[in-house]
């Protein structure tokens, strides 16, 4: 009996959720050999064009760093909710890091960034 893949459509893509063993083979059907170790998770999706199964995130083109570093992301947004006085009690931790921040990176990575926009 042939083995054959199961699917959910996310958006456009068939992403493989399954195997079934089927007695009648329909024409829509994707037969799998009964080795097929793929994980039936939906980190798959089928290629009609190709009929290959390729794992969900292939294919795109490696981001772009962004302009600003993940520190002074966290540090603009604690130094917001601190400023915006929406949480009253703040951790300890977060305070000690703000300072810290502002000591040692704040004025680095601002002429860091003045310098890449300079160019």
């Amino acid at each position: 009996m042939p083995k054959v893949a199961v699917f959910e459509l996310i958006g456009k893509q068939k992403s493989l959720i399954g195997y079934k063993d089927k007695e009648e083979v329909e024409d829509d059907d994707v037969v799998v050999p009964d080795n097929c170790d793929l994980v039936a998770d939906g980190r798959y999706w089928y290629n009609e064009e190709t009929k290959q199964f390729v794992p969900f995130g292939h294919g795109f083109a490696k981001p772009k760093k962004p302009q600003v570093t993940k520190e002074r992301v966290w540090y603009l947004f604690m130094k917001a909710v601190i400023d915006s006085e929406v949480v009253e009690i703040m951790p300890s931790e977060c305070s000690q890091w703000l300072t810290w921040y502002e000591e040692n990176l704040k004025i680095r990575e601002e002429e860091e960034l003045l310098f890449r926009r300079s160019r």
